[in-house]
């Protein structure tokens, strides 16, 4: 979902951003339900993965490396030109319509030329050219060139050995220069050795060029920051199954932000995922372990209870001198009171006063008798 929300309306055709939208709005009602099952979520996994896939990207006319930049441009040539096939249907956008260079073998011998001004200097990158369909074999010889004057040319790539019976070239422009001027020069005839000067004539139907593509500029710091982070949570103190979908987040990211063909979407999507795997990491909980009641310890708190203010005064009295002049009949089973007790004392106190008093009546009536 992280991922899907990170595609934007603007560079993508209504339909298949709707339908990514519309696959957004299933998956989320899904990751809502209480009760979804697993296969629910896998399902939509999918949907939103098969959605993803097919985006599609909005046309740009004026975008680099996809504009014929020769068609109906100004042109010239080495030959005056035929009032039927001119040098502008070398590049009129018609496969069927030819320039042809006047004259013959020897009023005007190879090389012909033909050019084409495209108006402002371009960095090319690569050309088509076509000529006159026949059935003969061989094929042609010719070179491209450019120029920033029209005057000063430089050999962009030259063509001496085509396969046989190649008449459509496609090729490569390898110059990191600019040029306003293309011209093409014709060299060679396909199989004519000159003994018969009407075997060939120097006929082509069409010529392209085509302008380098300038890729967009991407900002990789923010992948490559987060990337940093990410590789920074130890496996330690997190959950097992967390911490891998983390290493498989930091793995996905760095194949992107190693591909030099990535954009800026797919850059920012990966930061989306690994701050996504970062944000469900799951610490590991140690349990509170419960106190064994089999546990043989002894606490020392319910062995030794804590004393009582003024009780260790009373533990300093020595108990080996109580009792000494006091009835044993008297004294609660021969055990000594504690003290801190008040209540026993008093007791004992008024049985011992009682008792004298009686002893102290009888021996007035013995003495009276």
């Amino acid at each position: 979902l992280a991922e899907a929300k990170a595609y934007t309306e603007e560079k993508y055709t209504e339909e298949s951003y709707k339908a990514l939208q519309e696959a957004i709005k299933a998956a989320e009602a899904v990751l809502a339900d209480e009760e979804k099952t697993q296969a629910q979520v896998d399902e939509q996994v999918k949907k939103l993965a098969e959605a993803i896939k097919e985006l599609e990207k909005k046309e740009d006319p004026g975008q680099p490396g996809t504009e014929n930049l020769a068609l109906n441009k100004p042109t010239t040539s080495s030959t005056k030109d035929i009032d039927e096939k001119p040098s502008s249907n070398g590049n009129d956008g018609k496969a069927d319509t030819l320039w042809v260079a006047t004259g013959n073998y020897e009023d005007t011998p190879l090389p012909h030329w033909w050019q084409v001004d495209l108006g402002k200097e371009y960095a090319l990158d690569r050309y088509k050219i076509m000529f006159e369909e026949d059935q003969n074999s061989g094929a042609w010889k010719y070179r491209v060139e450019g120029s920033k004057d029209g005057e000063n040319f430089d050999v962009l790539f030259e063509q001496k050995d085509s396969p046989d019976g190649t008449r459509v070239d496609e090729q490569k422009i390898q110059s990191g220069e600019t040029y306003r001027y293309v011209r093409v020069v014709i060299t060679g005839y396909p199989e004519w050795d000159g003994s018969v000067e009407w075997d060939y004539w120097t006929a082509m139907a069409e010529f392209e060029v085509y302008e380098k593509e300038v890729s967009p500029s991407v900002d990789k710091s923010g992948l490559e920051n987060k990337l940093k982070e990410a590789k920074d949570y130890k496996a330690d103190g997190y959950t097992a199954e967390s911490y891998a979908t983390l290493q498989k987040a930091i793995e996905e990211a760095e194949s992107v932000l190693a591909d030099e063909k990535a954009t800026q979407d797919a850059l920012d999507a990966q930061v989306v995922k690994l701050e996504t795997a970062i944000s469900v990491l799951d610490e590991v909980t140690e349990p509170e372990e419960p106190e064994d009641p089999k546990d043989p310890t002894p606490n020392p708190d319910k062995e030794h209870p804590v004393d009582k203010p003024g009780d260790q005064s009373d533990k300093n009295i020595d108990h080996s001198q109580s009792g000494k002049g006091q009835n044993n009949s008297g004294s609660h089973g021969g055990k000594l009171v504690q003290t801190g007790d008040e209540a026993p004392i008093m007791a004992s106190a008024f049985l011992m006063m009682a008792a004298m008093v009686v002893i102290f009546g009888v021996i007035v009536r013995k003495k009276r008798g």
